[in-house]
């Protein structure tokens, strides 16, 4: 299929708006038993939402429209989207805020797993055409849903807390918490980063760097594959600041992993040797995305439990918005080459410094809410 920049720009940005419109609908302005983590028992409910987005990337193999490739990725996003509040909503009843970082590093590890197999894939796409891509994700996507079957516990929707749901306007209310309020504003800032990277770095790279795309492929996969033992780490580290009480150390892991990758993503989209830009890359991965565990738990341990999945839903949403915005803006700036990487320097950076200045500022807060939280509680 011949896609245009902005005909892509336009399927990465707004169809993620798929994902938000779910997410909003089925997570906030929910009733009793509308999604599927309340209709049936949660394991079910995620093998489900997992299943639909496996078999929908399989059929995006199929296509010969680019519209219904459209369809497709719109299902996609709206499947997913029912994973994570699903997830918290388990974690919530079986970890301790002190344990919840470590919990949301593993559960984390799906993304780098996924986007490093994503990332291989170059290689069926390079000697067996771009269809046996999606053929081979999907497979995975397929395998895990089955090993899933096995693996989650069969644990019902707890009926009797369906019937203490506080309504829409008792859910909004939570939203008033300065806390809350401030990572969702880093995260969008930092989504916005996130996902133009996801969905242009390997453009760049393959422009910039013709003669190094298969050597990009394995460099990229194996950074990716490295995420899960830094966020476990992290996870580790920010829950024994949290059993001992140094709270305010949650936002600040968020904000200084943030900084301290700038200068490696200016390095990676400005400089002309290969070996350098995949330091900045290895870098920005390994150490930038260890925000991404820590973020959700500072949410959820100052919020009452019986709304931590409601929350992780607004926080998808808002997150993914900022990542509608970067896709347009980089959709209608890729006219060539240079203007990509214009673009990226200017979107990328931004998002990881703006975001690390607003997890500095959510440290005061956090520590003041989350000794009120524990007091109250």
């Amino acid at each position: 299929m011949d896609i245009s920049p902005e005909l892509y720009g336009v399927m990465t940005g707004p169809l993620f708006l798929f994902l938000v419109a779910f997410s909003y609908l089925l997570h906030v302005m929910s009733t009793q038993s509308t999604y599927l983590d309340k209709l049936l028992h949660i394991k079910w409910a995620m093998v489900a939402y997992s299943g639909v987005t496996s078999v929908a990337v399989l059929i995006l193999g199929l296509v010969s429209d680019t519209w219904q490739a459209v369809v497709l990725l719109a299902l996609v996003g709206v499947f997913s989207s029912g994973i994570v509040p699903a997830f918290s909503k388990q974690v919530s009843r079986c970890f301790a805020p002190s344990q919840r970082a470590l919990a949301f590093s593993f559960f984390q590890t799906r993304i780098y797993f996924g986007r490093a197999l994503a990332s291989l894939s170059i290689f069926p796409a390079y000697y067996l055409g771009w269809r046996s891509a999606f053929f081979i994700v999907s497979g995975g996507g397929v395998l895990c849903c089955a090993l899933s079957m096995f693996l989650l516990r069969n644990e019902a929707t707890n009926h009797t807390s369906r019937l203490l749901e506080p309504n829409l306007l008792d859910k909004l209310g939570t939203l008033k918490n300065p806390t809350v309020l401030l990572v969702m504003l880093a995260n969008l800032l930092r989504f916005s980063a996130g996902l133009a990277r996801s969905f242009y770095e390997a453009l760049y790279f393959a422009g910039q760097f013709p003669e190094h795309i298969h050597k990009y492929s394995v460099i990229n996969s194996l950074a990716l594959l490295l995420c899960p033992f830094s966020l476990y780490l992290t996870g580790k580290l920010a829950d024994r600041k949290e059993q001992t009480h140094n709270f305010k150390w949650l936002p600040l892991i968020c904000s200084f992993t943030n900084v301290f990758c700038v200068p490696f993503v200016v390095l990676m989209y400005s400089t002309s040797s290969f070996e350098l830009a995949c330091l900045g890359l290895v870098v920005a991965f390994v150490v930038g995305e260890t925000y991404s565990s820590v973020n959700i738990s500072i949410v959820l341990n100052v919020t009452p439990k019986h709304m931590h999945a409601f929350e992780s839903g607004v926080l998808l949403c808002v997150s993914m918005t900022g990542g509608v915005v970067s896709c347009l803006v980089l959709g209608c700036l890729f006219k060539d080459l240079d203007s990509l990487r214009r673009g990226m320097l200017w979107v990328v950076v931004f998002g990881f410094a703006a975001s690390g200045v607003c997890f500095f500022v959510t440290s005061f807060l956090y520590d003041r809410n989350r000794r009120l939280f524990v007091n109250a509680n």
